[in-house]
C-alpha cells in the first residue's frame, strides 16, 4: 500500500464502509421518518382547533423547532455511537483493520459518515417530511389567519402554514448545535473505547460527568458569588455575553480534540 495519503482511496474507503454501516443508517431513517411523521400527525388536531377557534397556526407549529433539535441530537448521537462498535468483536475489529488504507484515512471516511452525511440526511428526511406535511396543509386550509392582537387591539391577518426550511432558526437555538457536535464526538469516541454497549456506556459517562460539573459549578457559585452585587448590569452583560462567546469557541476545540483522541484509540487498535 502506499504510504502517502490518497483521495481515491478514500473515495473508496467510503464506498466500503457503507456495506457496514449503510443498513443501520437506513433503519435509523426509518424510525426517525416515523418519528417526525407522529408528531407531525397529532399536530392535525390541534391545528383544526386553531382554525375553529379563528387563532394563528403558528403556535400549534411551534413543535418543530424543539422537535428540531431533540431528534437531531438523538440522531447524531446515535449515528457516532454505531460507526466503530463493530470494533468490540475480535474477528470484525481484526477484518476492518486490516483494510489497506491509511489511519488517517479511515479516520476522514469516520467523520464523513458520522458528521457530514448524518447531517444531510437528518436535514433532507426532516425538510423533506415538513414540506409534504405543510404541503398538505395548505391545500386543505387557507393560508392566511385572522385573529386578535390584544396587544393592537385590532385584528390581524397573518401568514400561516410556513414550511419550516424557511422560518428561519432561532439563533440561540442554532448555538446548540456546537453542543450537538461535540456528543456526537464523545459518541464516536465511545464506539471505539468500549466493546460493547457502546451507545449507553457513553450516555452513562457523559451525565456523570456532566453532573460533577455542574455540581462543581454550584458549589463555586455558593463559594464565590454568595455575597457579590451586581453594580454595574451592563458591564456584567457584556462580560457575560463574552463568556458565551469564549464557552462556544472552547466546545469547538474540545469537539477537535475529542476526534483527536479518536484517531488516536484507532491508532491504538491497530498496534
Amino acid at each position: 500500500m502506499d504510504s502517502n495519503f490518497s483521495l481515491t482511496r478514500v473515495v473508496k474507503l467510503i464506498q466500503r464502509q457503507w456495506l457496514s454501516v449503510g443498513m443501520v443508517y437506513l433503519m435509523t431513517a426509518g424510525v426517525l421518518v416515523g418519528i417526525i411523521v407522529t408528531f407531525y400527525s397529532f399536530e392535525m388536531a390541534r391545528i383544526s382547533d386553531a382554525i375553529a377557534y379563528n387563532m394563528s397556526y403558528a403556535r400549534p407549529l411551534d413543535f418543530r423547532m424543539m422537535l428540531f433539535f431533540l431528534l437531531g441530537l438523538l440522531f447524531m448521537t446515535l449515528m457516532g455511537s454505531s460507526y466503530f462498535m463493530h470494533m468490540g468483536s475480535k474477528g470484525k475489529a481484526i477484518f476492518e483493520l486490516l483494510i489497506p488504507a491509511k489511519k488517517s484515512e479511515k479516520m476522514i471516511a469516520a467523520l464523513f459518515f458520522t458528521v457530514l452525511f448524518s447531517t444531510a440526511v437528518y436535514l433532507a428526511i426532516f425538510f423533506a417530511v415538513d414540506f409534504a406535511f405543510i404541503s398538505i396543509l395548505k391545500s386543505r386550509y387557507p393560508q392566511e389567519v385572522l385573529y386578535m392582537d390584544h396587544q393592537l387591539g385590532k385584528m390581524v391577518t397573518q401568514e400561516a402554514l410556513s414550511y419550516f426550511s424557511l422560518t428561519g432558526i432561532d439563533s440561540n437555538l442554532l448555538k446548540v448545535g456546537v453542543w450537538i457536535y461535540l456528543l456526537n464526538a464523545l459518541f464516536l469516541l465511545g464506539s471505539i473505547s468500549f466493546k460493547n454497549y457502546q451507545f449507553v456506556k457513553t450516555a452513562i459517562s457523559i451525565v456523570l460527568f456532566s453532573t460533577l460539573f455542574f455540581l462543581c459549578k454550584m458549589l463555586y457559585n455558593y463559594v464565590v458569588n454568595d455575597d457579590t452585587v451586581i453594580v454595574d448590569y451592563a458591564g456584567y452583560k457584556t462580560i457575560s455575553e463574552v463568556l458565551q462567546n469564549s464557552l462556544y469557541i472552547i466546545t469547538i476545540s474540545v469537539t477537535v480534540v475529542v476526534w483527536g483522541i479518536t484517531f488516536l484509540k484507532l491508532k491504538e487498535k491497530e498496534v
